[in-house]
């Protein structure tokens, strides 16, 4: 029998992690953040992903989300 264990928490589309300027959207990010606060004091691993305008796609898109290099391979 397989164990499948959480190795981390990922948010994907978050209003709250890109900081909108609309009044609405500024709304539904708030609510966003009992959630988001629930995640952190709980996982021990988690990435928030904002809401982007373009689908990141490809190693170099992807890597730009995080900040770091990577070699293509």
């Amino acid at each position: 029998m397989s164990v499948i264990r959480l190795w981390a928490w990922v948010v994907n589309g978050s209003l709250a992690a890109a900081h909108p300027t609309s009044a609405l959207l500024q709304c539904r990010a708030a609510a966003e953040h009992a959630e988001l606060a629930a995640i952190t004091d709980h996982a021990e691993r988690y990435a928030v992903v904002p809401v982007l305008a373009e689908e990141p796609v490809g190693v170099e898109a992807l890597t730009a989300l995080t900040g770091s290099a990577v070699s293509a391979v």
